[in-house]
Formats: structure tokens, sequence, C-alpha cells
């Protein structure tokens, strides 16, 4: 199904333990903390630490990409808890139903359509 998601289903757990809504959507954001700060370091890694300390062009370019993914990080999560003291996830819900629905049609479609042209002649 389309849009699972490590939050989300962290979210529903808790949402459906009896946690406040907000409790759930700050402790899913606190869980994905260790997890993209592995990928990160994962990233350096492999590019290799010395590649990007060389070039001071490289070096400006992370730090602007750090810095920027931090304030939207920050003003998203603080939209999204707002967002849940005061509405819930079914728009979510509803959302990912009919998109799957649609992906699933559209898939099948495709299909057909591979099916019927792999059976005539040329």
């Amino acid at each position: 199904m389309p849009g699972v998601s490590r939050a989300g289903a962290v979210i529903l757990a808790m949402v459906f333990l009896k946690y406040k809504r907000k409790e759930a959507v700050v402790y899913s954001f606190i869980l994905a903390v260790p997890t993209i700060l592995a990928a990160g370091i994962f990233d350096l890694y492999k590019v290799g630490l010395e590649s990007i300390l060389i070039s001071n062009i490289n070096l400006l370019n992370l730090t602007i990409g750090f810095l920027s993914s931090f304030v939207s990080t920050a003003v998203v999560i603080q939209f999204f808890i707002h967002y849940l003291q005061k509405n819930n996830l079914k728009v979510f819900g509803y959302y990912r139903l009919i998109f799957g629905l649609l992906l699933i049609i559209f898939l099948s479609e495709i299909a057909f359509i591979k099916n019927f042209f792999k059976n005539q002649p040329l």
C-alpha cells in the first residue's frame, strides 16, 4: 500500500495504544534521528570525508544543505504537531486507499496492454 512509512506506522501504533497524538508524533520524529544520522555517516564514509573537506565548495554546499534541511524539518514538525492536535489522520488514510486503488487499476491496465500486444502478430 502506498504511503506506509516508519513514522506513520509508529504514530498509528501509539495512537492505537492510547498515547496522545502529539506524543506519538514527537516520538516518531525523535526515533528518526538515529536512522538519519547513521545514513549521513554512511554516506560520508562512502564518499570519503577527505574528498569533502578538500574542497571549500563541497563543504559550503554540505553546510547549506544541512542547515536548510534542519530548518525545513523543524518547520514541518511544528506544523504537523499543530495539525494533529486539532485534526486526525483520516484524510491521509483516504488518500492512501484512493491512491492504492488507482495504482492497482493503472498497473493492471499496463499488464493487460502488454499481454494484448504480446499475442498480436506483426
